[in-house]
Parts: C-alpha cells; sequence; structure tokens
C-alpha cells in the first residue's frame, strides 16, 4: 500500500470508521511523524472527558441509555460531536457555527424519520416532524 501524503511505501496503517464508512489511511513513518507534530493540540480535559464516556459510546444499547426507551440516536448524531469537538478543542463558547452544524445534523435526522413516517402513511407523525424542521431552519439556521 502506498502513503497517502507522499506516495511512498506505506507501513503505518490506520483503520476508522467516518460518517459510517469504513476509510483506511495508510503513511510511511516520515509523514505519519509530520502529520502528528501538525495535528491541533487537544485540551487534557477534552481528553479525560472522551476517556471516561468511551466505553457508554462502544458498549451501551441505545435504549439503555434513552429516555423513552426507544433507542432513538438523534442526540447523539446532533448534538454529541458538536459538544465533543468542543471540548476535545477546549472551546469555551458557543458559536454560531457550532450551532449550526448540530442544527444541520438534527435536520438530517429528522428528514429520515419523516420519510420512514411517510412509507408507514402516518401523517400525523410526519407533520409533527415537519414542523420541526421548519422551526429549526426558521430559528436557528436563518440567523
Amino acid at each position: 500500500m502506498k502513503c497517502n501524503s507522499c506516495g511512498g511505501p506505506g507501513e503505518k496503517f490506520i483503520r476508522f470508521v467516518s460518517d459510517g464508512m469504513v476509510k483506511e489511511i495508510n503513511y510511511c513513518t516520515d509523514c505519519l511523524r509530520r502529520s502528528l507534530r501538525e495535528a491541533p493540540v487537544f485540551s487534557k480535559e477534552g481528553i479525560k472527558y472522551i476517556a471516561a464516556h468511551i466505553e457508554i459510546v462502544q458498549d451501551t444499547d441505545l435504549r439503555e441509555i434513552s429516555p423513552d426507551g426507544s433507542g432513538t440516536s438523534d442526540v447523539i448524531f446532533s448534538i454529541a460531536p458538536v459538544a465533543v469537538l468542543r471540548i476535545l478543542f477546549d472551546k469555551d463558547n458557543v458559536s454560531q457555527t457550532d450551532l449550526n452544524e448540530a442544527a444541520k445534523r438534527r435536520i438530517y435526522v429528522l428528514q429520515h424519520r419523516l420519510e420512514e413516517a411517510l412509507k408507514q402513511e402516518d401523517y400525523k407523525t410526519a407533520n409533527k416532524i415537519k414542523k420541526q424542521i421548519n422551526d429549526i431552519r426558521e430559528r436557528i439556521l436563518e440567523k
């Protein structure tokens, strides 16, 4: 395998899941060292926060932590990534960009739920979801 950075022989290989897809990165030793030196500095509190919650993220059935027991992951997919990034990079305040990102993620999840409701011909639920989407767009995205 080739190094993704310089095209030389890749010695270090990393596989991870990003946006639901498995991705692979290959680096030679020199390029890996260079990219680690150039990487942003994480706050110690952010790393401790992620380490403390890693078992919850990896090993918990969503139905166990969902308030209604349904196992929906709306909050996890829409809000948690923005919160984790804020903590990890030591940001003290919520910016409009953070709010927009959380809103876009929430709308994405709601649109999926809307499609499912329409497939099941549950028009009452679909109407509620559509109102939620419009409310988010009016309040947050159009500021």
